[in-house]
């Protein structure tokens, strides 16, 4: 994962400050499918950025991004596809309602609801220890955990140790196509899922991944944004006594 060196001006869109980034040090890229995907985590830190549809401010410490740009030939610069955001809140705005946000309803077809149900189905299979072989994972997939933690690292080093979730339950699936490239949104419930020594919570978390269909048709995850977090404290975390 980069650490870039970005500091946009409050309230302002971080994407044009990665692709400047970008420019500037190419090599940072950490995954390539094709010459038109890239998939990029990084950390950022937003000093007094607010999330209107929430009503909070958001934390100025640096919290992880992942994202997938496509780059679109006709209008000449990335596009981006997919935008995992892990910033969190550290105040509400007293005694006023949340300001409500609505977008657009989405216009998912049923063929395309289908095929994002079947790919959550195969992130059940595969978190519980049995994957099918009618999707895959990229070689070069990229997955940020909401703490922090991302695999592959900067060293290159992968996920070597883990234990089988019991169970995978999900609900509130949503689904994006655009030609070969699907993203997926949807809540899910881990249990028992053990990641490098560390067990996940079995809370109703967020995920976001983005999937891209390959030269012989079938689907490759590149791109997994988990909003779950271990069970345990973390280690940089001081423990503070409530005894008087």
């Amino acid at each position: 994962m980069s650490d870039f060196s970005m500091k946009p001006e409050s309230g302002t869109n971080v994407i044009p400050h990665l692709l400047q980034q970008l420019r500037r040090h190419p090599k940072r890229v950490v995954f390539t499918e094709g010459e038109d995907i890239r998939v990029i985590r990084f950390f950022v830190s937003q000093a007094g950025a607010t999330s209107p549809d929430a009503g909070v401010v958001l934390s100025e410490e640096k919290a992880p991004r992942i994202v997938v740009l496509r780059w679109d030939e006709g209008l000449g610069h990335w596009v981006m596809v997919s935008y995992a955001n892990f910033n969190k809140a550290i105040a509400a705005i007293c005694e006023q309602d949340p300001i409500v946000v609505k977008g657009e309803t989405p216009n998912t077809s049923a063929e395309d609801l289908a095929l994002g149900m079947s790919l959550v189905e195969w992130e059940a299979a595969n978190a519980t220890g049995k994957p099918t072989d009618e999707v895959g994972q990229s070689p070069a997939a990229q997955v940020q955990f909401a703490n922090g933690q991302g695999w592959p690292t900067t060293d290159e080093a992968t996920i070597d140790d883990w234990t089988p979730a019991k169970s995978y339950e999900f609900d509130n699936v949503g689904v994006a196509r655009n030609g070969d490239v699907v993203v997926v949104s949807y809540d899910v419930v881990v249990d028992g899922v053990v990641i490098e020594g560390e067990e996940f919570r079995d809370t109703a978390t967020p995920r976001l991944a983005t999937y891209l269909r390959d030269s012989s048709g079938k689907w490759q995850r590149i791109s997994m944004g988990s909003f779950n977090v271990p069970e345990g404290v973390p280690a940089d975390v001081e423990c503070v006594s409530l005894a008087p």
